[in-house]
């Protein structure tokens, strides 16, 4: 009985291990995310750069902050919580473009800001190439 008792003891032991390690949200959070992002402001010249995250990488001058910015907004652009700005009215349109997949999942993003400083202030560091 002793015995019996010892070895369900040991090998719940082991299943509650393997449980956690493979339920760990970390590694959940490692699902490969690769997104191409162009920005392309009036009268210049297209800008275009890769995002990785988990790992973070590319070509974005600014990927950890972009991976950040995306992860919050759960993969969708249009759904980044802006920043409180006072931008001023000029007209110089930068259109912007996203597509790729974020956690497995195909995405696509397509907007036309007013200027530079709308783009930052509703998009943050995402589209900052």
């Amino acid at each position: 009985m002793r015995r019996f008792t010892a070895l369900a003891v040991t090998a719940g032991a082991a299943l509650t291990g393997v449980l956690l390690t493979t339920a760990n949200p970390a590694a959940a959070a490692s699902v490969p995310t690769k997104v191409t992002i162009t920005v392309k402001p009036a009268g210049a010249k297209l800008r275009t750069a890769t995002l990785t995250c988990n790992p973070t990488g590319g070509t974005h001058k600014s990927a950890n902050e972009a991976c950040a910015v995306l992860t919050a907004a759960g993969g969708r652009p249009g759904a980044i919580v802006p920043a409180d700005v006072m931008c001023t009215l000029e007209y110089a349109p930068v259109k912007v473009k996203m597509s790729g997949r974020y956690n497995r999942r195909p995405v696509a993003f397509k907007r036309s800001y007013s200027n530079q400083c709308r783009l930052q202030a509703q998009a943050g560091a995402l589209f900052r190439v």
